[in-house]
């Protein structure tokens, strides 16, 4: 038996509770039927969304410019799925969200970097020089 999944996004809008004419707009990214939601922080007006493309409707430049970051936006949820799938069995929807969002790394501060490198060199420099190299 086969290991299937299926993956897809949507981008779909909601109504903003202050203003009834604007609408932000959203991805749902599916895996295996369960779901997953971010904002994309982008606006649009009423009139210009078409929920059955899920894209804007018109030709101005900042529709165009709207359309094309929704296709990057698409476009890296494909990448990152791809190399999930390359890396790790399982894919999850919360997954997908987390490693497009570079939540899923662990990512080290300044303050991390010179803690290692006092501790690794600690008998390689005399006292005066890590003396120097520690954080108030």
């Amino acid at each position: 038996m086969t290991d299937f999944t299926t993956f897809s996004v949507l981008f779909f809008t909601r109504k903003l509770n202050r203003n009834k004419k604007e609408l932000s707009i959203y991805a749902r990214i599916t895996v295996n039927g369960k779901c997953s939601e971010m904002s994309l922080k982008r606006k649009t007006s009423v009139n210009e969304w078409d929920s059955s493309k899920g894209r804007l409707k018109g030709t101005s430049p900042r529709i165009k410019n709207l359309n094309s970051y929704l296709d990057q936006v698409y476009s890296k949820l494909l990448d990152t799925h791809k190399r999930i799938l390359d890396k790790d069995n399982l894919i999850t929807a919360d997954k997908v969200k987390a490693s497009y969002l570079g939540l899923d790394e662990e990512h080290k501060t300044l303050k991390d970097i010179i803690e290692y490198h006092n501790e690794k060199m600690k008998d390689v420099l005399k006292w005066g020089t890590l003396k120097n190299c520690s954080l108030p």
